[in-house]
């Protein structure tokens, strides 16, 4: 494999499991230029229509960002799991392709999670049934490629999208300070989800992420309150633009481009649950 120029050094991660027939092949490739982390995880598939139940799986696991893709086959399916779990503000686009071992594409689909990319995890499923499945049960040598792409845009991209107050914050400092605070939390509490319900609407948000930054969510947590029974907060005093706003600060050390007005209740939320960074 020959990567593009402006990229950077080439790593090998993961596994392969299943059938003699399915080879994976994964990469993690950092773009210098563009302050993005390319995920690569390719099969070659062969004699496809023999196939009655297998699986691969590739994954990498580093500080703050854990990533996973499982591919399975049966005689009805084809299907491409993608899940990451993150503490950071990251942006991820995944891109999945099929095509015969000459190159044609035979199939193609991208999604994203642009509009939720504070929730601390993305997952998606795709799912090659139907007459997309037929046409690969037909391929004249029984074999094709599998290629799914996972692209995670970095926080120097995101602050160029941010409000310039963000570039007042000491951003590498924040999240250095976030990940360290995070190891205090451990175990199945380190991957918990806190429902913040503000009237009809719900913001979902890692548990230690919550603790880590604010000691009265800490102690809310902590002890047994209502709130430590059932992982939901309701909240009647915060607009629910706010408090998302407040949920990108603590995952990421930056602002949305905002008026003063706003700024003012951020600052309110802040005071209250004892965000100091920002508070400040």
């Amino acid at each position: 494999m020959n990567p593009n120029p402006e990229f950077g050094k080439l790593k090998v991660f993961g596994i392969t499991i299943g059938n003699d027939d399915i080879h994976l092949r994964t990469h993690r490739i950092d773009s210098q230029l563009r302050m993005m982390t390319y995920y690569l995880c390719t099969w070659s598939i062969r004699n496809f229509s023999s196939i009655q139940n297998a699986c691969s799986e590739g994954f990498q696991k580093e500080g703050g960002f854990n990533c996973k893709v499982r591919l399975s086959v049966n005689q009805e399916e084809v299907k491409i799991i993608v899940e990451c779990i993150f503490y950071y503000y990251y942006v991820i686009n995944c891109c999945v392709t099929i095509s015969t071992d000459s190159g044609t594409v035979l199939f193609h689909k991208t999604f994203d999670n642009a509009a939720a990319p504070c929730n601390n995890q993305f997952k998606d499923t795709v799912s090659i049934t139907g007459e997309d499945f037929q046409k690969l049960k037909e391929l004249p040598n029984d074999t094709f490629v599998l290629t799914c792409r996972i692209t995670r845009s970095g926080v120097d991209d995101a602050i160029l999208k941010y409000n310039p107050i963000n570039f007042a914050i000491n951003i590498s400092t924040y999240l250095k300070t976030l990940e360290a605070d995070l190891k205090k939390y451990s175990g199945a509490f380190s991957k918990q989800k806190v429902n913040l319900r503000v009237g009809g609407a719900t913001e979902v948000v890692n548990k230690a992420v919550l603790c880590s930054r604010s000691p009265v969510f800490e102690k809310m947590f902590g002890n047994e309150m209502r709130e430590h029974e059932n992982n939901t907060v309701i909240i009647t005093d915060i607009k629910m633009p706010v408090l998302r706003a407040l949920v990108s600060f603590l995952c990421s050390g930056l602002l949305p481009d905002c008026d003063f007005d706003f700024l003012c209740d951020l600052y309110y939320a802040a005071n209250k649950y004892g965000i100091w960074e920002l508070h400040q």
